[in-house]
């Protein structure tokens, strides 16, 4: 299946968060971020499923809260997904507060915690 370009998943993102950031759940500004779970580097593509819609200061690696300067949390809660597993299968930590899978037509599934 071929997936989208940016241009036209971002605005799919950005109305499955409802205008939210999906890590913290606060409302997002006009400038937000659209965050790769699975990074490109690393095989990630443009598919809903892998795709976040993050405040700048829960994305960068600049912050001190962003998921780039945290990996092993951003990995524990679902923001990033390491190389050999598929976003679509791994559970995300909604707005602090929900375990959830992202599908590919993007929705959110609900799901248990995964294992720690």
């Amino acid at each position: 299946m071929k997936v989208r370009a940016a241009h036209v998943q971002r605005p799919l993102v950005w109305a499955r968060s409802g205008g939210r950031c999906e890590r913290c759940g606060n409302g997002l500004p006009v400038v937000w971020e659209c965050h790769h779970r699975k990074l490109r580097s690393q095989g990630g593509d443009w598919s809903l499923s892998n795709l976040l819609a993050l405040h700048m200061d829960c994305h960068n690696a600049g912050s001190p809260t962003g998921v780039h300067a945290h990996p092993a949390d951003a990995y524990r809660n679902g923001y990033l997904v390491r190389s050999a597993f598929d976003p679509a299968a791994a559970p995300l930590l909604l707005h602090g507060r929900n375990w959830v899978l992202l599908t590919p037509d993007g929705a959110y599934q609900p799901t248990e915690a995964p294992n720690a």
